[in-house]
């Protein structure tokens, strides 16, 4: 099974679920550090909210400010991630191509924020 992000800007992330898995728990990690966040924090915590169950995010419908959190999150855990390296990895050899999809997240997120919605 797959998981997958689709930004405001007509852009999707789409990646294997346990690498979706992983970043979604890293975001949720940063917005814990956020105390304005909780919120967004919580909802994306819900195991019956689409993030988990459907392993889907449409940032869409999102308020701004939502959005806003969302991506200083997926910035935030991807700096952690390439600083703290595969620690507490089952199999640490996934972890570059791990680190590789959330640097890509992070660009994507990079050009949503700088973006207008497609036509």
């Amino acid at each position: 099974m797959s998981g997958g992000i689709k930004f405001p800007n007509g852009v999707f992330w789409g990646k294997a679920g346990w690498v979706y898995r992983a970043a979604l728990d890293g975001i949720c990690g940063a917005l814990r550090r956020t105390p304005e966040a909780t919120e967004l924090l919580n909802e994306l915590e819900d195991e019956t909210d689409s993030a988990r169950t459907i392993q889907f995010i449409d940032l869409n419908d999102w308020p701004l400010h939502k959005q806003a959190q969302f991506y200083e999150a997926i910035r935030t855990a991807t700096l952690r991630f390439q600083d703290q390296g595969p620690i507490g990895w089952n199999d640490p050899s996934f972890f570059p191509t791990f680190v590789d999809a959330m640097i890509e997240l992070q660009q994507l997120a990079n050009s949503a924020t700088n973006s207008s919605p497609p036509d």
